[in-house]
């Protein structure tokens, strides 16, 4: 609260994912207190990277400490999130959706975190501009975003070109890419429905969005090979092995576009 000047929002802002991770991280009980801080700083110094005043470097560094504070948090890492899916269909002036490469690389990164909620968002924030910059919409260099699919795929360069040449290609990688991610996630949060219903009615809505107008004829076969079963699919949306009780409250249909990315033979049996 006492403090006024950009630079020093910027480090506060900065210094926070230090204070939750590493050897010498504060106490996660923190969060609460420090979390209502976040969104009122971020909304101010985002807003300052969009007015084309900055010099680039600094615009970066801003970018990227406004990025880094609000991945710490669980409500602004959705906001975040929801800010990002909004550029999808253009709907939004939210200054938590700019089109920048730090976003992307940020995004790229989380993933690591040992917080399965807070890996899953970010695996979607990763799939969403990635698909976003392959159609057009999102505003990053070529080389950069070949760089950071290498990283987000888990793909030598080569493949990732291969796959950008042919027609829907490279968005069925990005798409399997999420749907494997995601499931592991999924099964650390373990058996909670009033998380894991919406949390999978997203992932699933992403995947249609990406895939909904894909042809999937003559897929490679190292593409293929990224493509989930669809029994385990089924097994991880549906939550077979939750009790009876609870399936009618959390079960996601396993019907749509992003059946595209189910193996083959499993498509056949039930799609």
């Amino acid at each position: 609260m006492s403090l006024d000047e950009d630079h020093e929002l910027e480090e506060f802002l900065d210094g926070l994912p230090g204070l939750f991770h590493g050897s010498m991280a504060l106490p996660h009980g923190m969060k609460p207190d420090l979390e209502p801080s976040v969104g009122p700083v971020a909304d101010k110094l985002l807003a300052t990277c969009t007015t084309g005043l900055l010099p680039e470097g600094v615009k970066r560094q801003r970018l990227t400490a406004c990025l880094g504070a609000i991945w710490c948090f669980s409500n602004t890492s959705d906001r975040h999130l929801r800010a990002i899916w909004d550029q999808w269909t253009q709907s939004t002036n939210d200054p938590w959706g700019p089109l920048s490469t730090e976003t992307w690389a940020v995004a790229v990164k989380i993933p690591d975190d040992s917080d399965p909620l807070t890996a899953i968002r970010a695996h979607c924030v990763e799939a969403l501009i990635a698909a976003m910059w392959k159609n057009g919409r999102w505003q990053c260099l070529p080389s950069e975003a070949s760089s950071l699919l290498q990283l987000q795929l888990g793909a030598p360069s080569v493949a990732i070109d291969r796959w950008d040449e042919r027609e829907g290609h490279l968005q069925l990688a990005v798409a399997a890419n999420l749907l494997s991610k995601v499931i592991p996630l999924l099964r650390e949060l373990g058996t909670r429905p009033d998380i894991l219903l919406p949390l999978k009615t997203d992932i699933k809505a992403i995947l249609d969005m990406i895939c909904d107008e894909l042809v999937t004829s003559d897929v490679p076969d190292d593409l293929r090979s990224r493509f989930t079963n669809r029994s385990e699919v089924v097994k991880v949306f549906n939550i077979q092995g939750l009790p009876r009780s609870l399936r009618h409250r959390a079960a996601v249909d396993t019907y749509g576009p992003w059946t595209k990315i189910f193996t083959p033979v499993d498509i056949g049996r039930g799609n």
